[in-house]
């Protein structure tokens, strides 16, 4: 549950590759069904404070829609948004702002043990 999904600049679609990485998300969850996570949007520095926190949440939104779309159920996912407040990347490079683009997937309950896959 670790790997981040990152976006383009100033949009909440998910790209190919990131649906990719919630495909595998998807198997986590349904080998471990007393998992639930909560979904972290963010985003670079730019545009406003208010603007920013909308944006992660409509980011955090459209993660937790392809999981729910994909069989999951709503309630073991929560979203929020900490827009620009925490970035992974210092700085105001395009590479710095690319990585800063991302939702961030942390778990709320889980076993014990948390049972890979199978393949």
């Amino acid at each position: 549950m670790e790997e981040k999904i990152h976006f383009a600049t100033d949009v909440a679609e998910l790209t190919a590759e990131s649906r990719a990485i919630l495909d595998s998300k998807l198997a986590v969850f349904g080998a471990n069904p007393g998992m639930r996570i909560i979904i972290i949007g963010n985003t670079d520095e730019r545009a406003s404070d208010a603007h920013n926190m909308a944006l992660g949440r409509r980011r955090s939104d459209a993660a937790k829609a392809y999981l729910i779309a994909h069989g999951i159920d709503a309630v073991r996912i929560e979203v929020t948004s900490d827009g620009e407040r925490n970035p992974t990347a210092e700085g105001t490079s395009a590479a710095a702002q690319a990585r800063n683009r991302r939702a961030e997937f942390r778990l709320l309950i889980a076993s014990d043990y948390l049972v890979s896959p199978r393949p």
